[in-house]
C-alpha cells in the first residue's frame, strides 16, 4: 500500500527532542479503506521487535482491539530478524512485551477458557479459587445470554471471587520465591524478577492472564478505551491504578482508533463519576464547617502542620463561616409552593438555569428556616438562591482540591520516614487521613473519596497556559453543576439539595496526556469540525499551539492521489447514482399514495390483473395506517406528519432497491430501529407493519423473481444472536443462494464497525471493478470479498441528547449531558448563553422549541453520520459497477465536506457532495451559520431596545439597564472577550473585525430588517468614523475628556463588535456626551440627565426650564426630521404635564456638519419653544457656529 506512517511518528518524535520532552497531539484522517490502521500496527509491531520505544494501543470497543492483527505483524518481524519458527521462543518474547488490558468480564473469561496448567492445579488454593471463578463465570454468562435481571447481581460477584483467584496465584508465586504476605517492596521486586526469568507454567500464565505485575515494562499495552479511562486492578490486591496515569504512560505513544469516537465515552464516563455518589450538599457543608471549627488542640502536631501551612485551614474556616452566615447554610432548605417534588437547577458559569419555574429562597422568621418558593420575596427577605448555588459550588470544588493538596504533602511526608522495604503509603489513604483529621463520617469520606478520585482518574485539571484563548471560556474554565431539589416523606422538614459536579471535560483529558506523550488520533472524520461528537480542536488549537499537527499534512500529494478511492472507482468504469426518496407530499392519507409512489422509481409500473390483489391491500393497508398514525399522535404533539413522512421515504427506498435488480444487498440506516408491537409507541415505527409492507411491494414489483427479496432487520434483542451474526447470516444469504437482501438497522447499530463485506457470487463477477491501488500484497483479503452495493440514508436525529420537560431523578444523566452538549456549542462559540436561557425556558415550559441545528458543530456531527455510513461500503477491493445512494429528507441539507481534500472522500461521499452541487443546494457553511446569527441577534437586540424604549419612564429599573448598556458600548464598541453575553443587551456580534457592512431594510410592515450578505457588502457601515467618533475627538479637549472617562477612543479589532440595533444606541449616546461636552463648554451652561419619569423624552436639563434633545441627523430638513419636530412638541407636552409648568423649551442639536451641499441655519420654531441647531461641529471636529449663532442660542439657553 501507498501509505507510509513513518514521518508522522518521525515527527512527533522530532518534536518532543526539539521541545524539552513535551508531548504532542496529531490527527491522521484518512477515508475508510485507506489501511491506516493496519499501516500503523505494522510501524508500532516492527518498533516492538527492532526497539525500545513503548506504546499504547487504545480501540473504543473490543472487537476493534486488534489482537491477532498485531500478533500476526510482531510475529513476522521476531521470525525474520532472529530467522527462526521457534512457537515457544516466540509466545515468550510476546507475552514480556504485549498486554492485554480487558475488561473484568472478559479477563475472567480468557481465565477459564481452557483448564488451567499443571502447575497450577497442583497448588490447592489456586485450583479452588480458579472452579469457584469458572462457576461464577458461568451463571453470568447463563443470566447474560437469557437477558435476565440477575445477570447483574450475579456479575457484581466476579471481582471478589476474580480477587481470590489472583490472591491465591500471588500467595503461589510467594512461595515460590520463599517470602511472606504482607508483601515488602523487595518482595514485589524478587516475584517480578522470578515472573520475567523463569519459564515455567506459572510464570506464562502470569505474563498472559496478570501483565498489570510488571506493566510499565511492557512495549505495547492493546487497551478498550473505557478501560484505559479508568483504573485496573492491581496485581498486589487493595487499590486500583488508573491507566492513564503518569506512571503507567511513562514516555509512551498513544494511539487512540477512532479518536472522534473516544468522546462520547470520556463523556459518559465524566457525567457517570459525577453522578455516581449523590452529594446532599447541606449535610456535606455542615461536617465541613464542623470539622473547622473543632477544638484542633486534640489532633496530631504532625498532621496539624500540613494544614496551617500557608494559613490553608485558617481560610477555608473564614470562608466556610462566612457562607454559613451569608446564606443561613446551618438552616433547613425547604420548598413551599413548588409545584414539582422534584426540581433541576444548572449553574452553567454566570447562567443558571431551573427544570420548571425560577425559584428564590427567603428567610422565614416564624419557624427559622428558609424557604425555596416561586413566589419573589421582598428584597431584604431574599437570600439569592441562585447565588448560593454558585458560590457553595465553587467552595466544594476548592474544598476538594484543598483536600488532595493537603493529601498529596501529607503522602509525601510520610513516604520520606519510611524505609524502602515498608509498604508505600498511597494517595487514597492519605485523602482518608486527611478526612478522619477533619472528623469526617464514613458516608463524608466516600464522598470525597469519589471526588477525588473522579479527578485522577479523567487525569485531573490541566494546567492552563499563559494564553488565555477564545474559546473554552465557560464549560473548559468552570465546569458545570447541577443541583436537584427534592422532596420526600424520608426528610420531611427538609428539601434535599442534591449536587453533581463536572470539573474536567474530555478535551482536558486529552490535553493532560500531551504534556509528555505523544498522541496520534486516527479516524476518517477527525479532522470535522464538530464539538458536540468530536473534540474541540479549535479550544485544543489555542491551548497547543504548534504541538496539533494535522497528520494529512505530512501526507505526499503522490501518496494522495494513490489513496483515491473515488478516482479509481470512477477511472476503472464505476458509477454511484443518487436517488432522493423525500416524499414531497402535502397528504400522506390519500389511497392511492402508493400507486404514485411506486410510478415515481418505476416508470413501466401498470395495475394488472395478477398484481391488483397485492396493490389494493397494499393501498388499504398504508392508508389506515396513515390515519392510525393522525389519531395517536394527536394525544402527544400533534406532529403526524413528520411520522408519517419517515414510513412513506423508508418505502420509497425499498421501491428504488426492489425495481433496480442491480442493486444486489442494499443496507437502510435511521436513527430509530424498527419497534416490536409491545414497545411504546410501537406505531410510530412498526416492525410488524414494515415486513407488511416489504412483503406486498415485493408481490407487486418482483412477482418473477426468484429467489424473492429478503428484508433483514438487524436490531439487537436477541441475546443469543449477535449484530455481527445476524449481518453474516443475511449476507449469506446473497452470496450462497443470491437472494437480494435490503438489511434494514439504524445508524447507531450498523453505522460503525461492523463488518459488511461478503463473498462474491460466480453471477456477479462480470459487474464488479478491482480497485485495489498497485503494488498490493496479493494476498490481501479484501482482493476476495465485495462490497454492498446499495445505501438509504433516512433521517438522521438524536445528535443532540434532548433535554427532558420534567425533572426526574432517573433522568440526571440525560439533563447533564443536554446542558453539556449546549455549553460546549457556547465555548465553541457557535451560540450564546442566551440561547440556552431561552431554550430551556421554552422545554420547562413544555413550548416547543428546536435544537441548535444551525450550527457549525451540528452540521459537523450531520456530515460525520453520513461519511461513518458510506464507510461501510468502502471496505474491500471489489466494487459493483452501479452504486446507488438513496437519500432522504435533510440528508444534503446538512452535509458539508468542503474542509475535506478529495482523497479523504470516497465514491459516495464524493458523489453526495457534486449532487448537492448539481441540484443547487444550500450548503450550510460557517460563514453562512454565522451571517444568520448575526441577523438573529441584531433583532433580538432591536426588540429588546425597543421593548424597553416603552417603559422608560414608568420603570426605573428598565431606565438604569438601559443607560448602562449604552455607556458600557461607550466603553467597548468592540470586545477581545464578551464577559456578559448571556444578556441581550451585550449581544455583540462575534466576528473579529473594527468594521462591516449590512443591509438595513424597511419592509412594507413597519420595523427594520437586516441582512448580511455574503459579500461582505451593504448598505451601512458600522464602523469607527461611521459612528462620528473620530471628528468628536478632533474637537478640542474632547480626546482627554474620553480618556477620563475611560470612553474608547479607537475601535480595535477584536473578537466581538457592536451590531448594527447596538451601533444605533452607540451613535446616540456618542452623541449626547460630545454635545453635552461642547454646551457647557462653548456655552458654560450646566446640564444633567433627567430622571423618574421624564426619563429619556429628553436627553438633558439645565436651568431657565431648558431641555436638550441630541441628534445625529444626516438631512436636517427631510420628512424624518418633520416627524422628529412633532414628536419633540409631544415630549415638551408630556415634561409640561408632568412638572405642572407651561414654560418648558427644548434645544434641538445635531451634533455634525451632515454631508450635504446645502446650507442650513439655526431657528426657532413653534412659537420660539424649540429651537434647532443644525450641528455643532464641522466635518473637521471644530466648532461650527458663526458668532451670531452663537450668540442666538445662548440667548436661549439663558431664556431671553
Amino acid at each position: 500500500m501507498a501509505l507510509d506512517v513513518v514521518p508522522m511518528f518521525s515527527t512527533m518524535n522530532n518534536f518532543q527532542k526539539n521541545n524539552n520532552n513535551s508531548g504532542c497531539l496529531m490527527t491522521l484522517a484518512l477515508p475508510t479503506g485507506s489501511g491506516k490502521t493496519y499501516t500503523v500496527i505494522q510501524y508500532v509491531s516492527k518498533q516492538v521487535v527492532h526497539s525500545t520505544e513503548r506504546f499504547f494501543f487504545i480501540a473504543n470497543q473490543n472487537k476493534s482491539l486488534n489482537e491477532d492483527g498485531f500478533k500476526s505483524a510482531i510475529k513476522h518481524e521476531w521470525r525474520a530478524r532472529h530467522k527462526s519458527r521457534n512457537k515457544a521462543e516466540f509466545e515468550q518474547f510476546y507475552i514480556h512485551k504485549v498486554a492485554v488490558l480487558r475488561s473484568l468480564k472478559k479477563s475472567v473469561e480468557e481465565i477459564t477458557r481452557i483448564p488451567l496448567p499443571g502447575e497450577l492445579q497442583q497448588d490447592k488454593k489456586v485450583n479452588d479459587t480458579w472452579n469457584a471463578l469458572s462457576e461464577v463465570h458461568e451463571v453470568v454468562e447463563q443470566h447474560d445470554q437469557s437477558d435476565g435481571k440477575l445477570g447483574i447481581q450475579d456479575f457484581s460477584s466476579l471481582k471478589p471471587a476474580y480477587l481470590d483467584f489472583q490472591a491465591a496465584v500471588r500467595h503461589m508465586l510467594a512461595t515460590k520465591v520463599n517470602v511472606s504476605e504482607p508483601l515488602t517492596l523487595s518482595d514485589k521486586d524478587k516475584i517480578r524478577k522470578y515472573v520475567n526469568e523463569k519459564q515455567t507454567q506459572l510464570t506464562e500464565f502470569v505474563n498472559r492472564h496478570f501483565p498489570m505485575i510488571d506493566l510499565k515494562n511492557r512495549q505495547l499495552i492493546i487497551v478498550v478505551a473505557a478501560k484505559f479511562i479508568q483504573s485496573y486492578i492491581s496485581f498486589w490486591g487493595a487499590n486500583s491504578i488508573s491507566v492513564s496515569s503518569s506512571d503507567v504512560l511513562g514516555n509512551a505513544t498513544l494511539i487512540f482508533d477512532e479518536i472522534d469516537g473516544l468522546k462520547p465515552i470520556l463523556l459518559n464516563k465524566i457525567i457517570e463519576d459525577s453522578l455516581k455518589i449523590p452529594l446532599d450538599f447541606q449535610p456535606f457543608f455542615w461536617q465541613i464547617y464542623a470539622g473547622v471549627n473543632d477544638v484542633q488542640k486534640t489532633r496530631s502536631a504532625e498532621i496539624m502542620s500540613i494544614l496551617r501551612k500557608d494559613h490553608a485551614l485558617k481560610m477555608l474556616k473564614e470562608r466556610t463561616n462566612a457562607l454559613a452566615s451569608k446564606y443561613d447554610l446551618l438552616k433547613d432548605y425547604k420548598t413551599e409552593d413548588v409545584k414539582d417534588t422534584t426540581n433541576f437547577i444548572f449553574n452553567l458559569d454566570k447562567v443558571q438555569l431551573t427544570s420548571s419555574e425560577s425559584l428564590w429562597a427567603k428567610r422565614d422568621k416564624q419557624d427559622k428556616g428558609i424557604k425555596i418558593t416561586p413566589k419573589k420575596p421582598m428584597e431584604e427577605d431574599d437570600i439569592g438562591l441562585y447565588g448560593m448555588v454558585e458560590e457553595v459550588n465553587r467552595f466544594i470544588k476548592k474544598f476538594v482540591q484543598q483536600v488532595v493538596t493537603w493529601a498529596h504533602s501529607y503522602q509525601e511526608h510520610v513516604n520520606q520516614q519510611r524505609s524502602e522495604i515498608d509498604n508505600y503509603y498511597n494517595f487514597a489513604d492519605a485523602v482518608r487521613t486527611i478526612c478522619d483529621t477533619l472528623r469526617f463520617p464514613a458516608e463524608a469520606k466516600k464522598i470525597v473519596l469519589q471526588e477525588v478520585e473522579a479527578l485522577s482518574n479523567m487525569g485531573g485539571r490541566v494546567i492552563k497556559s499563559s494564553h488565555v484563548g477564545h474559546y473554552g471560556q465557560s464549560l473548559q474554565a468552570h465546569g458545570m453543576q447541577l443541583f436537584s431539589l427534592v422532596d420526600s416523606d424520608a426528610h420531611l422538614n427538609r428539601t434535599e439539595i442534591s449536587a453533581a459536579f463536572i470539573y474536567v471535560t474530555p478535551e482536558q483529558f486529552l490535553l493532560k496526556l500531551t504534556q509528555k506523550n505523544r498522541v496520534l488520533g486516527l479516524s476518517a472524520t477527525a479532522d470535522l469540525e464538530t464539538v458536540i461528537s468530536n473534540f474541540d480542536f479549535k479550544y485544543l488549537g489555542e491551548q497547543l499551539g504548534d504541538s496539533l499537527m494535522r497528520g494529512i499534512n505530512l501526507i505526499p500529494a503522490e501518496t494522495k492521489s494513490k489513496l483515491n478511492l473515488n478516482a479509481r472507482y470512477r477511472d476503472r468504469g464505476g458509477c454511484v447514482q443518487i436517488v432522493d426518496v423525500d416524499p414531497k407530499m402535502d397528504e400522506y392519507e390519500d389511497q392511492r399514495m402508493m400507486r404514485s409512489l411506486i410510478l415515481r422509481y418505476k416508470s413501466d409500473f401498470k395495475v394488472t390483473e395478477s398484481n391488483s390483489d397485492a396493490v389494493n391491500k397494499l393501498e388499504i393497508l398504508v392508508s389506515q395506517y396513515m390515519l392510525t398514525i393522525k389519531r395517536k399522535q394527536r394525544n402527544h404533539d400533534n406532529d403526524y406528519q413528520y411520522f408519517q413522512q419517515r414510513y412513506v421515504e423508508l418505502f420509497g427506498a425499498f421501491i428504488c432497491f426492489l425495481a433496480d435488480d442491480r442493486q444486489w444487498v442494499a443496507l437502510g440506516l435511521q436513527s430509530v430501529l424498527p419497534k416490536q408491537d409491545s414497545a411504546v409507541n410501537s406505531y410510530r415505527m412498526s416492525e410488524t407493519f414494515i415486513n407488511q409492507v416489504f412483503d406486498l411491494l415485493v408481490t407487486i414489483i418482483c412477482h418473477d423473481e426468484e429467489p424473492t427479496p429478503q428484508l433483514k432487520i438487524i436490531a439487537k434483542r436477541d441475546h443469543k444472536k449477535s449484530i455481527e451474526n445476524q449481518v453474516k447470516q443475511s449476507l449469506e444469504l446473497r452470496s450462497t443462494k443470491g437472494t437480494r437482501v435490503f438489511l434494514l438497522s439504524s445508524y447507531k447499530t450498523l453505522g460503525v464497525s461492523v463488518n459488511l463485506v461478503r463473498s462474491i457470487t460466480e453471477t456477479e463477477r462480470k459487474n464488479i471493478i478491482n480497485v485495489a491501488p498497485d503494488n498490493v500484497d496479493s494476498t490481501d483479503a479484501r482482493f476476495n470479498k465485495v462490497d454492498i452495493n446499495a445505501i438509504y440514508l433516512g433521517p438522521i436525529t438524536h445528535l443532540f441528547t434532548l433535554i427532558p420537560e420534567f425533572a426526574e431523578k432517573e433522568k440526571m444523566s440525560q439533563y447533564m449531558r443536554g446542558y453539556y452538549e449546549d455549553m460546549e456549542l457556547v465555548d465553541a462559540d457557535e451560540i450564546i448563553p442566551l440561547d440556552v436561557k431561552e431554550y430551556s425556558r421554552k422545554r420547562s415550559l413544555g413550548i416547543p422549541a428546536r435544537q441548535f441545528r444551525q450550527t457549525i458543530s451540528y452540521v459537523g456531527a450531520h456530515t460525520q453520520s453520513v461519511l461513518q455510513a458510506v464507510g461501510r461500503l468502502d471496505r474491500t477491493f471489489n466494487k459493483a459497477k452501479t452504486t446507488t445512494v438513496m437519500v432522504g429528507d435533510d440528508i444534503l441539507n446538512y452535509y458539508n465536506v468542503e474542509s475535506m481534500e478529495d482523497f479523504q472522500l470516497g465514491p459516495i461521499a464524493k458523489a453526495l457532495q457534486q449532487y448537492q452541487l448539481q441540484e443547487d443546494y444550500h450548503i450550510i457553511t460557517a460563514d453562512s451559520i454565522n451571517r444568520e446569527r448575526w441577523q438573529n441577534n441584531t433583532m433580538q437586540s432591536q426588540r429588546y431596545f425597543s421593548n424597553v424604549a416603552r417603559v422608560l419612564q414608568e420603570n426605573q429599573k428598565s431606565a438604569q439597564l438601559y443607560q448602562h448598556a449604552r455607556e458600557y458600548y461607550l466603553k467597548f464598541p468592540t470586545l477581545e472577550e464578551n464577559p456578559h453575553a448571556e444578556k441581550v443587551a451585550y449581544a455583540y456580534l462575534n466576528m473579529r473585525r473594527n468594521r462591516y457592512y449590512v443591509d438595513r431594510l424597511q419592509p412594507n410592515d413597519g420595523g427594520e430588517a437586516f441582512h448580511f450578505l455574503e459579500d461582505g457588502h451593504g448598505n451601512e457601515c458600522v464602523s469607527e468614523e461611521q459612528s462620528g467618533l473620530t471628528t468628536v475627538l478632533a474637537y478640542p479637549g474632547m480626546k482627554t475628556h474620553f480618556e477620563a472617562q475611560e470612553w474608547a477612543t479607537e475601535w480595535k479589532t477584536q473578537n466581538y463588535i457592536l451590531n448594527p440595533a447596538q451601533f444605533d444606541n452607540y451613535r446616540g449616546i456618542l452623541g449626547e456626551v460630545a454635545a453635552r461636552f461642547i454646551i457647557e463648554d462653548q456655552w458654560h451652561f450646566k446640564l444633567h440627565e433627567l430622571s423618574g419619569e421624564l426619563t429619556e423624552l429628553f436627553d438633558y436639563q439645565g436651568k431657565n426650564q431648558i431641555l436638550v434633545d441630541v441628534k445625529n441627523w444626516n438631512h436636517p430638513h427631510d420628512h424624518d426630521v418633520e416627524d422628529e419636530r412633532i414628536w419633540a412638541l409631544k415630549k415638551l407636552d408630556r415634561v409640561c404635564e408632568v412638572t405642572n409648568k407651561s414654560d418648558w423649551k427644548v434645544l434641538i442639536v445635531n451634533l455634525i456638519e451632515p454631508d450635504s451641499m446645502l446650507t442650513f441655519g439655526t431657528q426657532l420654531l413653534n412659537n420660539q419653544r424649540i429651537m434647532e441647531v443644525p450641528y455643532l461641529i464641522d466635518r473637521q471636529g471644530q466648532f461650527a457656529l458663526n458668532a451670531i449663532d452663537k450668540q442666538k442660542v445662548e440667548d436661549f439657553l439663558d431664556g431671553r
